[in-house]
């Protein structure tokens, strides 16, 4: 892949999981604070809508178009590229990102989209979710912004012409 593929694809990379990073930063930081001082049937509720709004065609492209682009990436750099450690460590942190992003804050959302704002359990199904879906959130921030950090460095390596 030439350097005027690679160079595009991965500050399409460095956008895309520092976004995503920035998002789920953003919930465990203050966003879920917030929703955690609300009453109860609020909190749910205002998840709930907040869940709903997330699937839409940007947040899809930073999250499928950031991992589509890493792979693409790592299926290069597999051949000695300048930088490929760096790269190869980037993709994993990502697509770890997004394997706790699907087999874990996404079932928890789904769990919640059927819960009963109102019901007589509802404080315990919020906190049931607010604490494991937490637990989740800080692990695929951490992973979105390590990710961006290295797709940064394997860049700076490429650009350099190293090859570790």
């Amino acid at each position: 892949m030439s350097p005027r593929v690679i160079v595009p694809l991965t500050l399409f990379c460095i956008a895309g999981s520092a976004a995503d990073g920035g998002a789920y930063f953003a919930f465990s930081t203050f966003v879920m604070q917030g929703l955690q001082r609300l009453p109860v049937d609020a909190a749910v509720t205002a998840m709930q809508q907040i869940d709903l709004t997330a699937v839409n065609p940007w947040f899809a492209l930073a999250l499928f178009g950031t991992g589509l682009a890493s792979l693409a990436l790592a299926t290069q750099v597999i051949r000695k590229q300048p930088g490929r450690s760096s790269m190869l460590t980037a993709v994993a942190l990502y697509l770890l990102s997004l394997a706790v992003t699907f087999g874990c804050n996404v079932p928890l959302n789904n769990t919640l989209a059927s819960a009963d704002a109102h019901a007589a359990n509802a404080a315990q199904t919020w906190a049931a979710f607010y604490n494991v879906w937490m637990l989740w959130n800080h692990t695929r921030t951490i992973l979105a912004l390590a990710s961006t950090v290295f797709f940064a460095i394997a860049l700076a390596r490429y650009e350099q012409g190293e090859t570790a």
